[in-house]
């Protein structure tokens, strides 16, 4: 018996090598797979046009207005109705408080809080998890990464976002290379390797 258990010790041995080499293959299938599906329909989309993009930025830029309504309101109550200036005699003037502030000042506080909840959930959760914010949805086109067609992951939708400040730069021209460039890419997506494209439906979906 102890022959036979030493027997077959090398050949499970060989067929657990096997079974996880059988593994590894058909998950690097798999995952080559999924990189060319998601290419493929990258390119079958094709990149959107910079008049798009600015049709999204521009929808974003109302919502986050929206959502900051409660701070715009609480400023305009608190330096417009209670705040007055006084003129002294020595010519210097004079700012007094009038009536109670607690309502402009909260305003402010909630306009703050509302307006940062929107952005992360906007610009680094939607856009990081499904390539789209509000505007891009809107207009049926997606940030996605430029190797895999995948969207990016929150994280990098925020670091992307902080790369806008590099578009900004030498007058804007960032935002204004996409209208010449082969990918329809600012700085900023270079730098993080992402594409804007055209918001396609799967094949597999439309089964």
């Amino acid at each position: 018996m102890a022959s036979f258990v030493e027997f077959m010790s090398p050949v499970a041995m060989d067929t657990e090598y096997v079974y996880a080499l059988a593994y590894r293959v058909c998950k690097g299938l798999r995952s080559a797979f999924s990189r060319s599906r998601h290419t493929r329909a990258m390119s079958a989309a094709g990149y959107a046009s910079w008049l798009a993009r600015v049709g999204a930025v521009l929808i974003d830029g109302l919502a986050n207005a929206v959502a900051a309504a409660p701070f715009y309101a609480g400023y305009t109550s608190l330096f417009g109705s209670h705040l007055a200036t006084k003129q002294n005699a020595d010519g210097s003037s004079t700012v007094h408080v009038t009536g109670s502030i607690g309502l402009p000042v909260t305003l402010m506080v909630v306009g703050t809080v509302t307006f940062l909840a929107f952005f992360v959930w906007n610009i680094c959760l939607r856009q990081g998890r499904t390539g789209a914010t509000v505007g891009k949805s809107i207009l049926a086109i997606r940030l996605v990464s430029r190797s895999e067609g995948r969207p990016i992951g929150p994280l990098p939708a925020f670091v992307r976002h902080l790369c806008h400040v590099v578009d900004g730069l030498f007058c804007g021209l960032g935002y204004l290379w996409p209208l010449w460039d082969a990918q329809h890419q600012t700085f900023a997506d270079k730098i993080m390797s992402t594409v804007v494209v055209n918001e396609v439906e799967e094949p597999d979906r439309a089964r």
